[in-house]
């Protein structure tokens, strides 16, 4: 899985804080919106409703009134004690429908069967009264007017008229007859067309039975809600959400006329509801991109104050990788505190390190130097070696040949006498290789005391070279502990992001966005351990180089003084040599003496060569002891100049570490 870039998680926080408030807002808003919209539309429609409903109810008073008015005509309560009432009554009537231009017909049909009727008219005086409806029921009520059902006009017109009747009653309470007026319901549909609701909503009226007694269509009218597959649920008083009549979506309101018991019922389209809701999700939709945008602005905006330090960051500890500790970060205008101790702590490991690679550096040359110088003097000390051997070599066969020539003049004791000239010879000569002898011998206890001064320079050059290797572990230790307090900084940048973390999720779905956050700084602490633990683990292989080195160290230093021992040994026994030669000249001397008192007594020559013979096997053994040392000290250089070469690799070891490191 590819990851993702912190502009990229930054960016994305941001329209998510951005876009889950306008959402929530929105969801709830949308929900408060549609829940009002819905309101003010049910209100408005119940209001053209309500409005349409007091007109009808207005036209019944003013009906009720009107039949009121002429059921309590004097004329019509009188119509059987007065012979002039039919037609004052008629006229009445008349003046009555004349004012009157929704009202058709006024009439009284009396108990006797007559009708006085208005306009006048002969078809009357064929229908007795008393067998209409209108009659009877007003006549069973005795005063309470009745309202007959719609019905069509007969007289041409086709429109839908109602009956309104009422009982006349005399004085005495007695049944006169029943007065009826027909009324034209054509206004209804007038007021029923102008009565708006919304932009395309409208108003019917239907009576108890579902015909359709007053719409804006007039081809509706006197319709049953029935044929026009209407469902029946609209006729009940209340609110009915969706209604889909001839292929469309309606709200309907009905309310009922209690003097009528019509029905009025408010269509309101539902497109027109969801026409203004999706305005207001249009302004939404337009709210978020815009929030969208901005998110994306401030995204872009604040991610580089994160990135940008961190890309200062990771190039600077590539460089370090790779060995470059010459750059340094530049915190330039960094406002993150967090961001600013990383990179102080960084800067800090870079200059200490830097510091130790001078040391180390130093340090190796002069290991270098000193190696060098070791070497030399070990090499030099084991050619002087060799060339003492050899001296003492020498010097053990003359003792040798002094020895055979002595027991050849004890075997030729008879010829004493003849030759005593020849031994004074012999010994002029060992006289004089005596002094050769010696002469050799002081030059090798010079070499030795030279070579013993060197080896004390040497050691003194190694001892400072291992308080320089102390110095530089120390430092790589100090390298250690400041690694240590950025695995502590990085562990606490860590406990931070946790505690962020635990937070974000205390704060639930409004902290999710911090705990990305919060999760990439873990990952940058990580990161800053382990570019430490590599540090670490680099400073630890100079830290083992170095004890390698000192480890060498000690043991050439050991070495030496084994090998001063012994050159202190090798001095001692050429003073031995030195102080045997001196014995052996002054025994050469009496010998000479001693020859020219053999050339007299030949007996006391026999006992002086006796004893020059003993002090020949003295030199002899004392030689072969100085060449046991001689080789013992020639071995020891051997494993001197190995160490030598040893410690000159391992200097060359140390250079070539450290010309890695870029300063």
């Amino acid at each position: 899985m590819k990851n993702k870039s912190i502009k990229h998680i930054i960016s994305t926080l941001l329209i998510f804080v951005a876009l889950i408030p306008i959402l929530i807002v929105g969801v709830y808003t949308n929900y408060s919106q549609t829940k009002s919209l819905k309101s003010n539309f049910e209100s408005s429609t119940k209001n053209s409703v309500l409005s349409f409903q007091a007109m009808i109810a207005q036209k019944n008073k003013n009906n009720m009134e009107s039949i009121d008015t002429l059921v309590n005509d004097g004329n019509a309560k009188n119509l059987f004690k007065n012979k002039e009432s039919p037609n004052w009554l008629f006229y009445s009537l008349e003046a009555f429908r004349s004012s009157h231009s929704e009202i058709t017909n006024v009439y009284l049909g009396t108990v006797k069967g007559n009708t006085i009727f208005s306009p006048k008219t002969d078809a009357v005086n064929s229908i007795d009264p008393r067998t209409r409806p209108w009659y009877k029921k007003a006549a069973e009520m005795k005063g309470d007017p009745i309202i007959t059902e719609p019905y069509k006009d007969t007289s041409g017109t086709n429109s839908l008229m109602v009956t309104i009747s009422k009982a006349v009653m005399d004085e005495k309470d007695s049944l006169v007859g029943v007065i009826g007026m027909d009324i034209k319901l054509d206004d209804l549909s007038a007021i029923a067309k102008n009565t708006k609701i919304g932009k395309e909503g409208f108003v019917v009226l239907v009576d108890k039975n579902g015909s359709i007694i007053g719409h804006k269509d007039k081809e509706k009218l006197n319709k049953n809600i029935k044929d026009l597959n209407w469902p029946k649920e609209i006729l009940n008083k209340g609110i009915i959400d969706k209604v889909k009549i001839d292929g469309k979506e309606y709200k309907v309101i009905t309310e009922k006329d209690g003097a009528t018991s019509w029905s009025i019922v408010g269509f309101l389209p539902y497109s027109e509801i969801q026409s203004e809701l999706n305005k207001y999700y249009r302004m939404i939709v337009i709210i978020s991109l815009l929030s969208l945008a901005g998110a994306l602005a401030i995204g872009g905006l604040f991610s580089k104050k994160i990135i940008n330090p961190i890309r200062k960051i990771e190039d600077s500890l590539a460089c370090m990788k790779d060995g470059d500790f010459t750059q340094s970060i530049d915190k330039g205008e960094t406002s993150i505190y967090e961001m600013e101790l990383i990179m102080d702590g960084i800067n800090i490991v870079r200059e200490e390190t830097v510091k130790i690679l001078d040391s180390l550096k130093s340090v190796s040359s002069d290991v270098k130097e000193s190696s060098d110088i070791l070497k030399n003097i070990t090499e030099q000390s084991e050619m002087a070696g060799n060339e003492i051997v050899q001296v003492v070599q020498n010097i053990a066969d003359a003792t040798s040949d002094q020895a055979q020539s002595m027991e050849g003049s004890l075997n030729s004791i008879s010829d004493l006498s003849d030759k005593v000239e020849n031994s004074m010879e012999n010994s002029k000569e060992m006289v004089k290789e005596s002094d050769i002898v010696r002469n050799i011998i002081k030059d090798s206890g010079q070499a030795v005391k030279g070579l013993k001064s060197k080896f004390e320079l040497n050691s003194k050059s190694n001892q400072e070279l291992a308080n320089k290797i102390n110095t530089l572990a120390e430092s790589s230790n100090k390298i250690s502990i400041i690694t240590e307090t950025i695995q502590s900084i990085t562990e606490q940048t860590s406990l931070l992001a946790l505690n962020a973390s635990i937070e974000s999720a205390r704060a639930g779905e409004a902290g999710k966005g911090f705990a990305v956050v919060a999760e990439e700084v873990r990952k940058l602490a990580e990161q800053s351990s382990t570019s430490a633990s590599e540090i670490e683990r680099v400073v630890y292989n100079i830290n083992k180089e170095v004890k390698d080195i000192l480890d060498k160290m000690y043991e050439t230093i050991e070495l030496e003084k084994d090998t001063g021992d012994k050159i202190d040994i090798t001095d001692n026994a050429f003073n031995t040599i030195r102080k045997s030669i001196d014995k052996l000249e002054e025994s050469i001397r009496n010998v000479n003496e001693s020859q020219k008192i053999i050339y007299n007594n030949k007996n006391d020559i026999l006992n002086k060569i006796n004893e020059a013979s003993s002090v020949s096997e003295e030199i002899a053994a004392t030689t072969e002891e100085i060449t046991a040392s001689a080789e013992e000290q020639a071995a020891g250089l051997k494993e001197v100049v190995g160490s030598a070469e040893k410690l000159n690799s391992y200097s060359d070891t140390l250079n070539s570490l450290v010309k890695q490191f870029k300063i």
